[in-house]
């Protein structure tokens, strides 16, 4: 859980404005549409702010921004003078009323988080209690609360964000957005005047209805009210403490997946005068969604509720930048969640939300207020109740401050009370961004769905040499991963032009064709792994009709962005991205590949490679040229990336390969059947782990580097300070520290270094097939890594490991290896560094640009972290890996921390 800490408390008053006499309060009483939300929890919203390096230091907030900001929210309260005074209900008036008196103000608290700033904004998967603490905390139990309270956090060398909590007595949705948006607008600008379309309107007698509709109004009230005996109380009822089990997530709704569902309700209604706005087919589909996501019984009853905006629903219409509330709620009230857990479920609720908003036009406010009344009367105990809280046309998204629009804005009210949130998307025109907050268990953390399209077997392409079978005998290296979980990793890809069509018509097409053509320089991969008894070894087998499989699928309701992001998310939710090993028997094929297309976004892929044939640097290269030839629509390989496979060039002595082989069950899960060529089974995720990936910039490298220096008691010289050393060392030491425990419990490191260059002869950079060996630091305890002296200690043992790859041979590593399987400690909590920053992988660009991102996936299957180049090109590392969830918050506090005491 992320630390926050309050560095300032300030009151910041509304500059003088020469048109209000200061001398005298003001009184704005409360008018119809204010009265409903009297009694209703506070609008709370949080709005984040990336900076760059210029202006994210402590120093440059506390000195520029802070000062920017508070000066002009003076200047904007000037306008919104009503925001720095309270709500007050006097015993003579028989309403409320918003009072501003001489030197009132708004509060403004100023903190601190520890939190990563990318994960925290992130539209990903969240625990709510991290959201929740951005909002400054409103005084629910005053008989006179005041009406805006608002909270700046800085995230150090990261981003800031602003929380804003108002009563929803004083402003709607629309309101508060105009608020920030007018705020932002006098800080960019540096200025004290705002433009008309931003000026609040503050005219109440605009509001023309009846009188008797508040003494209505007011008598629901008590149904809402926590004190039943008096009803002029303005206490709000009390916060409820939120679950750590709540989490929240943004979902996105492109423009397509908008018109798709707009057509479907066409299809599927048998009613022609269906009233098909974005507005009513988004909330149906998540209001059936939620109903369905509940469970339970199917004559349990629901409802839904939305406020609908009157500002130009009145017979004399209001004007837009109008300041208050003029939304009413209105409902669906009476149904069954029967009638929306079945197939018609969706478009039975568009017709229900369709007929209420067509409604609208058809009854005046005194029809639609009675409706409200007695439906709010007739509400059951335990009714599920979905509401919509926010619009798509409030263009929050251009609230710039003058460091850049928000990266990301959350609703944070909504978990309060089953409702969701709807806003614009952030990058694109069109479409919905939907918030929502639930328990874990109704989030429903299963794999996304996928609609398989097309199953393909890509044969190499043909050639003379393919008339008899392709016999490739496996090699020393080969064999240490007979028995070892495959690769997989999936890639990522942002297309611009990424329709349905486009992809059947241009890209599949191509990335078919390239794949055969980039088969048959790596011919091995459309084979399949055999161990004949008259073998002493394995070998692999490529027939002349061999193929490799190409499973082609469709995920529709998957957001592109947030699947492919780098943020905190459950494990699982990349595993259907790649596919499985096809084996028949005891024969595994060595590759397998899944193309997922997110349709209008992007598409994906998603490799399975045994490691016998395909370490790291052969299965990056085999991407790196199935990219080339695609994106080129060439037929042959540059020498860089053209495979070697002769297995003559790895010379070690037979009798290695013998004492390998005989290491092997030790190896296997079938510890009775030594010739085994089965793969260990792919282990369920529990819902309770996370994948993560975390950025080392170049800077952060070279301070580690100095701190090893400064820190070890050896000359630097003696240690080899290469980033791989460092980053590892700096990775597994936060590991340690996260998992805790007993400080002497036994803990290990291993990495498996690239021999290409390490024998004699050296074997040729672009040899295919595995060339890397585990190497293991054994025999230490946590307690090495628990203290301040941990990283210089993992700096230490992990420099002098790797120094040892120039000094000894394979003979000596296999050894100390083969003593490590046979007598590792038991309960050894083994972490083990794969993948390298030199692999460049986002330099696989098939045609359409470069990865937005990728994943090793199989690192969910065991205590492995992945090491990667950054996609920015800046030489920085980005490191990926899996743990449970508060492990995952703790090494995420750890890591940050560490750094930030290297400066």
């Amino acid at each position: 859980m992320a630390t926050i800490t309050v560095t300032k408390i300030s009151r910041v008053n509304p500059a003088t404005n020469s048109s209000h006499d200061t001398t005298n309060s003001l009184v704005l009483p409360l008018t119809f549409f204010d009265l409903r939300w009297v009694k209703f929890h506070p609008t709370e919203r949080v709005i984040f702010y990336k900076l760059d390096k210029d202006n994210s230091s402590r120093e440059s907030f506390h000195s520029l921004i802070l000062p920017k900001l508070e000066l002009s929210l003076s200047a904007v309260l000037r306008h919104y003078l009503p925001l720095a005074g309270r709500l007050r209900w006097d015993p003579q008036d028989p309403k409320p009323h918003i009072v501003v008196v001489p030197n009132d103000s708004v509060k403004l608290i100023v903190a601190e988080s520890d939190a990563d700033f990318s994960i925290i904004s992130w539209k990903g998967l969240r625990p709510e209690t991290e959201i929740r603490s951005l909002v400054p905390e409103f005084p629910v139990a005053c008989d006179s609360p005041s009406v805006l309270a608002l909270q700046v956090t800085l995230f150090p060398n990261q981003g800031f964000c602003i929380g804003v909590a108002a009563h929803h007595s004083v402003m709607d949705g629309k309101t508060v957005v105009r608020f920030i948006k007018s705020w932002a607008h006098l800080c960019n600008h540096e200025t004290m005047s705002l433009p008309e379309s931003l000026t609040p309107f503050l005219d109440r007698t605009v509001i023309n209805v009846p009188a008797s509709l508040d003494a209505k109004i007011l008598e629901i009230l008590l149904y809402f009210s926590e004190e039943k005996e008096d009803v002029r109380s303005l206490k709000l009822p009390p916060m409820e403490k939120i679950s750590p089990e709540v989490v929240r997530i943004t979902l996105e709704l492109t423009p397509e997946n908008i018109e798709k569902l707009r057509e479907r309700a066409k299809k599927e209604s048998t009613r022609s005068q269906l009233h098909l706005s974005m507005f009513v087919v988004a909330n149906a589909y998540l209001w059936t969604c939620l109903v369905k996501t509940r469970g339970g019984e199917v004559d349990r009853p629901v409802r839904f509720m939305y406020a609908a905006d009157f500002r130009n629903r009145l017979d004399q219409p209001v004007p837009e930048t109008y300041f208050g509330n003029c939304v009413f709620p209105l409902g669906c009230y009476g149904y069954k969640a029967g009638g929306f857990m079945g197939e018609d479920g969706f478009v039975n609720s568009v017709e229900i939300i369709s007929d209420s908003v067509k409604g609208i036009a058809s009854n005046n406010i005194e029809a639609l207020c009675e409706l409200y009344v007695d439906g709010t009367k007739r509400v059951k105990p335990g009714t599920q109740s979905g509401s919509v809280a926010g619009s798509n046309r409030f263009g929050l998204y251009t609230a710039d401050f003058g460091w850049g629009k928000p990266v990301n804005s959350e609703i944070v009210s909504i978990d309060r009370n089953e409702a969701f949130s709807m806003s614009e998307r952030r990058d694109g025109p069109g479409g919905v961004e939907i918030g929502l907050c639930l328990k874990k268990c109704e989030m429903n953390l299963s794999p996304m769905a996928l609609n398989v399209t097309k199953i393909s077997q890509i044969s190499p392409l043909a050639d003379s040499s393919r008339e008899n079978p392709y016999i490739l005998p496996l090699t020393f290296f080969d064999l240490r991963w007979l028995n070892f979980m495959p690769n997989e990793q999936v890639i990522f890809y942002k297309l611009h032009d990424s329709s349905h069509d486009s992809f059947y018509s241009v890209i599949l097409p191509r990335l078919e064709q390239s794949l055969s053509i980039v088969l048959g320089y790596y011919l091995p991969l459309a084979g399949h792994l055999t161990w004949n008894p008259q073998d002493p070894k394995p070998c692999i087998v490529v027939l002349p009709n061999d193929t490799v499989s190409l499973i082609v699928a469709e995920s529709e309701d998957a957001d592109f962005s947030s699947v492919s992001g780098k943020g905190l998310r459950p494990a699982n939710e990349i595993r259907p991205l790649v596919p499985e090993l096809p084996v028949s028997g005891d024969s595994p094929s060595l590759l397998a590949l899944q193309v997922t297309l997110f349709p209008n976004q992007g598409f994906s892929i998603g490799i399975v490679s045994h490691h016998v044939f395909v370490d790291a640097i052969t299965a990056l290269m085999f991407i790196k040229s199935w990219a080339h030839i695609c994106k080129h629509g060439a037929t042959t390989l540059p020498e860089d990336i053209t495979p070697v496979l002769d297995r003559t060039a790895i010379n070690v002595s037979a009798g290695l390969e013998e004492r390998m082989l005989e290491l092997v069950p030790h190896l296997s899960q079938d510890k009775d059947n030594a010739r085994t060529l089965k793969l260990p089974p792919t282990k369920e995720v529990s819902a309770e782990v996370y994948r993560l990936k975390l950025d080392l910039t170049l800077e952060n490298v070279e301070k580690l580097k100095e701190r090893a220096k400064n820190e070890s008691k050896r000359s630097h010289l003696e240690l080899h300070l290469s980033t791989y050393v460092v980053v590892n060392a700096y990775i597994w030491t936060c590991l340690v520290k996260a998992r805790g425990g007993d400080v002497e419990r036994p803990v290990a490191y291993e990495y498996a270094p690239d021999f290409r260059n390490r024998l004699g002869p050296s074997v040729r950079g672009t040899y295919s097939g595995a060339c890397v060996f585990p190497i293991c630091c054994l025999g230490y305890k946590a307690k090495h890594f628990l203290g301040e002296d941990g990283f210089i200690n993992a700096v230490e043992i992990i420099s002098d490991s790797v120094k040892r790859l120039g000094s000894q041979g394979i003979e000596v590593f296999f050894d100390m290896y083969a003593d490590k399987t046979k007598n590792i400690e038991k309960g050894t909590d083994l972490w083990a560094a794969s993948g390298s920053n030199r692999f460049s992988i986002y330099g696989s660009d098939f045609g359409w640009g470069r990865p937005v991102n990728s994943e090793v996936v199989s690192y969910d299957q065991s205590q492995i972290f992945c090491m990667s180049e950054m996609r920015d090109g800046t030489a920085g590392v980005e490191i990926g890996l899996c743990l449970k969830k508060d492990e995952m918050d703790i090494l995420v506090s750890l890591f940050k921390n560490g750094l930030e005491n290297n400066e």
